[in-house]
């Protein structure tokens, strides 16, 4: 019997939930019969390459009595399908994954687990290389050996993070529009003892000075403090006829204070005047809210954002460009998948909305969003809605 027969022969006992047949049971069995039981056994091998699931045969490699890696002895044509590699068969995982042991180290503890006890296990991963969530059920056919099936769940993952996501973001909503509006009440009362203040300074004081610069900073929070309050209130039932200009304004007096820390200055364009539609501005507020605060933390300082609005035919068009490094290829499809960031130890602000939920708010504008690299450097977003516009505005 040739390896290539041992192997199919372990491989069909798994995938038909056999125990794996000894090669002291083999060596008693008569030409004739290990003949016919070598031909029902690669019948067994072609129907586990016809899995429709992705299946894989694998040895785990030890060191120093702790799974370190594994070799894959045989993948079905699914597996290939599924993750796009091809010609691995007799190859270690950390020469198709390089970096497995870093990245993902679970799957090397889960086969490891399952090839010394004997215990099968399923799990939900996800390999981080090809971005994929798998659901992931392994068998030991023999000890150090494993079999395991692979479903891809990515579609599945993505709308339950997309769902945590949006719980998390209607619960952030919630208690910034409660702070808001309980703020608002002292703050109101502060304006007015300030006012009646005002008059009892005359203006040839050495203070009176203050008096203006106060009551500028006053209604500065106010404004903020109304705008908390907007942009994290509920959406809108149904669309309201809006300025694009008071939208764009709104959010650019929201994030000044970031754009000062940030030593950062914004250049903003609200299109021909008087640009009004109808819409749902509570949406349109979070998305630039987020576009607007990522392209603050991508430009350095002394940098310049770029926001501008204009009338494209049926639809708004509002771009945002910042003056950072841009967006890598090897991301540029991963950006709008729910949780994925590249920032690290970044203070996160406002809403914390990722690119995936931006999408989303935009979808149900039955609008789009892109972004392209510029040759300059930095990137632009751009946002497209379709509106019901003023007839001022034709």
């Amino acid at each position: 019997m040739t390896e290539d027969d041992d192997l199919h022969l372990r491989v069909a006992a798994v995938a038909w939930g056999e125990a794996a047949l000894s090669l002291e049971y083999l060596a008693a069995l008569s030409p004739e019969e290990m003949q016919r039981m070598l031909q029902e056994l690669r019948v067994y091998h072609s129907l586990f390459q016809n899995l429709l699931e992705g299946s894989i045969y694998g040895q785990v490699l030890f060191r120093d009595e702790k799974p370190s890696d594994f070799l894959f002895l045989d993948v079905n044509q699914a597996f290939e399908t599924l993750t796009g590699w091809q010609g691995i068969t007799g190859r270690k995982a950390s020469e198709v994954i390089p970096d497995i042991q870093v990245s993902n180290p679970e799957f090397i503890e889960l086969f490891g687990r399952v090839a010394l006890t004997g215990v099968s296990e399923r799990q939900e991963m996800r390999l981080d290389t090809l971005g994929l969530w798998l659901a992931i059920t392994a068998h030991c056919p023999e000890k150090g050996f494993f079999v395991a099936l692979f479903e891809n769940i990515t579609l599945r993952k993505r709308q339950e993070l997309l769902t945590r996501e949006s719980e998390t973001l209607a619960g952030k909503a919630q208690m910034a529009a409660y702070v808001a509006h309980e703020i608002n009440g002292p703050l109101a009362g502060i304006k007015s003892a300030f006012t009646l203040l005002q008059t009892a300074i005359p203006s040839e004081h050495i203070y009176h000075p203050y008096v203006e610069l106060v009551d500028r900073e006053i209604d500065r929070i106010t404004a903020i403090v109304r705008m908390m309050y907007e942009l994290h209130r509920p959406n809108e039932p149904t669309p309201q006829n809006v300025a694009v200009a008071t939208v764009l304004q709104d959010i650019a007096t929201l994030l000044a204070p970031r754009f000062r820390s940030h030593r950062v200055s914004l250049r903003l364009d609200s299109g021909e005047p008087g640009l009004r539609g109808s819409l749902r501005a509570n949406l349109l507020r979070q998305v630039l809210f987020n576009l607007l605060q990522n392209a603050i933390e991508a430009t350095p300082p002394h940098g310049i954002v770029s926001c501008r609005a204009r009338r494209d035919g049926a639809n708004l068009e509002i771009q945002v460009s910042d003056r950072g490094h841009g967006i890598a290829p090897g991301i540029a499809e991963r950006v709008w998948e729910p949780g994925f960031t590249t920032k690290r130890n970044a203070l996160q602000g406002g809403m914390g909305l990722g690119l995936s939920t931006c999408r989303r708010l935009l979808e149900s504008l039955q609008g789009s969003i892109h972004f392209e690299n510029q040759p300059e450097g930095g990137c632009v977003f751009t946002v497209r809605i379709p509106l019901e516009w003023e007839s001022s505005v034709d």
